[in-house]
């Protein structure tokens, strides 16, 4: 009877100890904090301030100089073959404030100089984006700003070194951007243009330097693995916010993939789009959103990979906002500005905010609209990668729909040109395949364009393993799962030796305990090696 309590006792506690194991191998992750909280924030993108656009300038030549025909107006708010003249980039952010005063954050995506042949000087291009800055502030006086750095905000224009701390600091101490980030922001952004703003336990803004991996850049070698270090920071970052839960949104200039209007070459060198959509896609269930700029067009792009079973795997949307610049290559754009929707897990809306160009000159007056709500014109439930990739299978199957989408492409600025068989097959080729393989795949197809945008060809990667992220979450389950059966073996062997101890009670230590111990240590360890 005086043996009982003994041998009841440390079995007792020997299981409650493997419970503690079990748990802590399955569940290496905090919970989220997930709240009913809605928020917005607003993106404004390749503003373009051109300090001498003239109403009376030559159209062929940004509106510069005087036309051959003095009687020519431009227009008090810019014309189509130009860039944003200043009344342009005021009306455009004092909108904005006009809209919703109070976002939870703007999200400023770069490209602020002009597109001159020669390229505006660093003195120039500094004095505008502080003026550009001063305005945003006024406008947005509570509100964080984060920017991020464009192709056009540099000399020569996409000039970026992968690392050099006096070529940075200057957007700092001359471009303003002091006032609008923090010293440790500072620190980090003098690296190579890049930083994170932790805004909330649930959200931190992510502000990359894209332009580092544009093909144009001359400031760096190709060959060089990971310029100014960026890609191990962000890493790191997505690392971070995986194990304390939370999410992020990306912010940057220079969007993976390619321009939909030219499929020619991805805007990045091919290393290092690979590298940062490897990326992407290994982090995905902590992205929240990702918006870009740089094209003046209104898109969107999907992420995928194939699985050795061929089941094809989604992982990240990507939402590319037209300018306000009304300039496009060979087309023009309305000048907009965007407000997106989301809640702590997902975007689930965004209002594209137009000034009618021609309307507003004509009248003297800004002409603001809502374009269009993207959950309403495309009857979607919200802006996650399933919505998306089932909105670009919509595109491929709906003729009327592709025509709804490609109208907005411009912000209904009437291009004058129907989109025929060449260029939809651009069109809807750039949105599913950001790899140069995937895309020649794709353009260079013969079969009809509902096989050629098919399920499987959103896949970028042919052959290749599944990616941990967002998509990733079987081989987490099955982590946990094996995790639990190493703990009930544990806990079975404990209880045999329980056993054995009453009945034998050896002097040796026990081997059983050596391999409960080893079991639950490489249940642990296959779990991390799997996440």
């Amino acid at each position: 009877m005086g043996r009982r309590p003994r041998l009841v006792t440390p079995p007792l506690v020997l299981v409650a100890l493997a419970l503690v194991l079990v748990l802590q191998t399955a569940e290496t992750k905090p919970p989220l904090q997930i709240t009913t909280t809605a928020g917005q924030f607003w993106q404004i993108t390749d503003i373009h301030w051109d300090w001498t656009y003239n109403r009376t300038g030559d159209v062929s030549s940004w509106c510069h100089g005087a036309a051959g025909d003095p009687t020519a107006d431009n227009g008090l708010f810019g014309n189509y073959s130009c860039d944003a003249p200043w009344v342009l980039v005021k009306e455009a952010v004092r909108h904005m404030a006009q809209v919703q005063p109070q976002p939870d954050f703007v999200i400023w995506t770069g490209d602020n100089a002009p597109h001159w042949e020669e390229g505006p000087e660093f003195k120039q291009i500094f004095s505008a984006i502080d003026n550009i800055t001063r305005v945003m502030e006024e406008a947005f006086p509570d509100t964080p700003i984060v920017p991020c750095l464009g192709n056009h905000d540099s000399f020569p224009a996409d000039f970026y070194p992968g690392g050099n701390k006096s070529f940075y600091t200057r957007y700092l101490t001359e471009g303003g951007w002091s006032r609008l980030l923090s010293e440790d922001e500072q620190r980090t952004f003098a690296t190579a243009g890049y930083f994170a703003r932790r805004l909330t336990d649930q959200l931190t803004i992510i502000s990359l330097n894209t332009n580092i991996y544009y093909r144009p850049n001359e400031a760096i070698d190709p060959k060089e693995a990971d310029p100014g270090q960026q890609f191990s920071w962000l890493r790191d970052q997505l690392k971070n916010a995986s194990t304390e839960g939370y999410k992020v949104i990306i912010g940057a200039h220079i969007a993976p993939g390619f321009f939909e209007r030219q499929t020619d070459d991805t805007f990045m060198f091919d290393n290092y789009n690979e590298a940062l959509l490897a990326l992407i896609a290994q982090y995905s269930d902590v992205i929240l959103a990702q918006v870009y700029g740089h094209e003046h067009t209104d898109s969107f792009r999907v992420l995928g990979q194939e699985a050795p079973d061929g089941e094809l795997q989604l992982q990240a949307a990507m939402f590319l906002a037209p300018s306000v610049t009304p300039w496009v290559p060979a087309a023009g754009t309305n000048p907009g500005v965007r407000l997106y929707s989301y809640t702590p897990t997902v975007l689930t809306d965004y209002s594209q905010y137009i000034l009618n160009l021609t309307a507003s000159n004509a009248a003297g007056a800004a002409a603001w609209s809502r374009l269009y709500a993207a959950a309403d014109t495309y009857s979607l439930s919200d802006l996650g990668v399933q919505s998306m990739a089932a909105l670009y299978r919509r595109l491929v199957a709906e003729p009327d729909l592709f025509d709804t989408y490609y109208r907005l492409n411009t912000a209904g600025a009437p291009v004058g040109e129907t989109c025929d068989l060449p260029c939809k097959r651009s069109q809807l080729c750039a949105i599913g395949h950001l790899r140069t393989d995937a895309m020649a795949t794709c353009l260079n197809s013969v079969t009809t364009m509902n096989s050629i945008i098919s399920g499987e060809m959103l896949v970028h990667g042919p052959g290749s393993a599944p990616v941990a992220g967002g998509s990733g979450r079987p081989s987490q389950f099955l982590a946990v799962f094996f995790g639990v059966i190493a703990g009930l073996a544990a806990l079975a062997a404990l209880v045999a030796f329980v056993v054995v101890r009453v009945r034998k009670r050896p002097s040796a230590p026990s081997t059983v305990l050596r391999n409960v111990a080893s079991f639950v240590s490489v249940g642990s360890q296959g779990y991390e090696t799997m996440t």
